[in-house]
């Protein structure tokens, strides 16, 4: 299979070996475009089933939050799966007090990390066109 998606435990829970032959893979890619009137926002990622939120994340932080393109891939994220919360990152004790409220397994990543996706978004507005990509997965934007 294609990026070696047969070891991707959200598409493969039975493991590697217990793939039927002549099956077709579902895929669990999500490329997302965004219109609005003069503009083109599309984004796509990396990172088996941290892919989602990764994605959910940036657009939250460049449209919601209003960062720059950039800024918006670069900031930390936070992944819940398996009964715990990933936090990549992440020094604030109040954010780390209030998550340990409601969840029993908090693992904190100390910095940024390839396992929170690899977002990478080409943003066309009027007649400018900006591409960045996700440091995590050495990822450059390039205009040409």
């Amino acid at each position: 299979m294609l990026n070696n998606m047969l070891g991707e435990q959200d598409l493969n829970p039975h493991g590697f070996h217990q793939w039927q032959t002549n099956q077709r893979m579902t895929s669990m890619m999500a490329p997302t475009i965004m219109m609005a009137k003069d503009s083109i926002f599309a984004i796509g990622s990396g990172g088996s089933n941290r892919l989602r939120t990764a994605i959910l994340q940036v657009i939250l932080q460049f449209f919601d939050f209003h960062l720059p393109l950039g800024e918006a891939i670069d900031r930390e994220r936070v992944h819940y799966e398996d009964e715990t919360v990933h936090l990549e990152g992440s020094r604030h004790d109040a954010v780390l007090h209030a998550l340990s409220q409601n969840y029993r397994h908090i693992r904190q990543w100390p910095q940024r990390n390839l396992f929170f996706g690899g977002t990478h978004v080409a943003l066309k507005q009027g007649k400018q066109l900006t591409a960045h990509g996700d440091p995590r997965r050495g990822g450059v934007g390039i205009r040409v």
